[in-house]
């Protein structure tokens, strides 16, 4: 399906409902899966929009480029809504997707069902959504969000990576713009994993947790860019989470700053090379027998405002 300018600059078509189920178990590549591109144009969906939604290993595909615009005004948007399918997403060019819900309890899914992936690649153009974005909602699934070039993607709520046991979440920024106006989880719920990677580009964030529940990993890897946390950053939420910050290159900024926070927490960070980490008031291992381990090395730099030690039964290492 194409939806270009051959009927007119400028149009917009209505759609209650879209759904995109191609062939089962393809490639997101092949001419079988299910696709369908906006590259004028506008399409606005009132209701639900899913891809990879009824059969089981069955493959969607969008492509947003050239002007086309897609608006998601209601209704949760699922890409991998069956076991094991896959949903996929591209914006490209000055393409722009919006997701307007004004429903709160409706919410972006990347990586729905069990075993099921989905994809969004953002290499220009804008992706703005209103509400929560999720990444790998179901055990084994896998949640990714690329973004590079020009892209830049704006979640005016949560951004949640890794939330059911044995799923996966990763957002890997290199190039472009991500900004979270709520808080960004990595290993949001009971043994997830989520990662964030940054390479190159602009990423701010009001709040970032990292590990947030029972067993969660959560993982901020930087190697260039800029990172910000401008109010809060929690590494190490809760009982026997594990957290991990390594920055190689480029910065980490972060407000008021908490380490293994909960009890028999992990966390552990390293700052090397080009890498450099500021933060505010920032307090270590407040959970109980929580364990902190910070490493500066080979001209990485931490400048820190007040440091505060826990001195009851966890540990501290600098």
């Amino acid at each position: 399906v194409l939806f270009d300018d051959a009927g007119g600059a400028g149009l917009t078509y209505h759609l209650s409902n879209l759904y995109m189920d191609g062939a089962i178990g393809v490639s997101s590549l092949s001419s079988l899966a299910a696709s369908m591109q906006i590259s004028a144009n506008t399409l606005s969906l009132s209701e639900r929009f899913q891809l990879g939604r009824v059969n089981a290993n069955s493959v969607g595909v969008l492509t947003i480029s050239g002007t086309g615009a897609l608006y998601a005004a209601s209704g949760n948007v699922t890409l991998g809504e069956s076991s094991g399918s896959s949903g996929v997403i591209y914006i490209k060019d000055d393409g722009a997707l919006y997701y307007t819900t004004a429903n709160t309890g409706h919410t972006f899914y990347i990586g729905s069902a069990t075993n099921a992936t989905g994809l969004v690649d953002v290499s220009g153009g804008v992706f703005v959504s209103s509400r929560v974005v999720r990444l790998s909602n179901a055990t084994g699934s896998t949640g990714i969000l690329n973004i590079s070039g020009t892209g830049s993607v704006t979640v005016n709520s949560n951004l949640e990576v890794g939330n059911q046991a044995g799923s996966t979440g990763s957002v890997n920024v290199s190039g472009g713009e991500l900004t979270v106006t709520g808080t960004a989880y990595l290993g949001t719920r009971v043994s997830g994993t989520g990662y964030l990677n940054v390479s190159a580009g602009k990423v701010t964030l009001a709040n970032l947790t990292i590990s947030n529940q029972t067993s969660a990993t959560g993982v901020l890897s930087i190697s260039g860019g800029a990172v910000t946390a401008t109010s809060r950053l929690v590494v190490g939420s809760t009982q026997s989470s594990k957290a991990t910050i390594s920055i190689s290159g480029g910065s980490l900024t972060s407000g008021a700053t908490s380490v293994s926070m909960g009890p028999d927490s992990v966390a552990t960070i390293s700052v090397a090379g080009l890498g450099t980490w500021t933060s505010s008031t920032t307090t270590l291992s407040s959970g109980t027998n929580a364990a902190t381990f910070i490493t500066v090395s080979n001209g990485g730099r931490w400048t820190a405002g007040n440091i505060s030690i826990s001195t009851g039964l966890s540990s501290s290492t600098v």
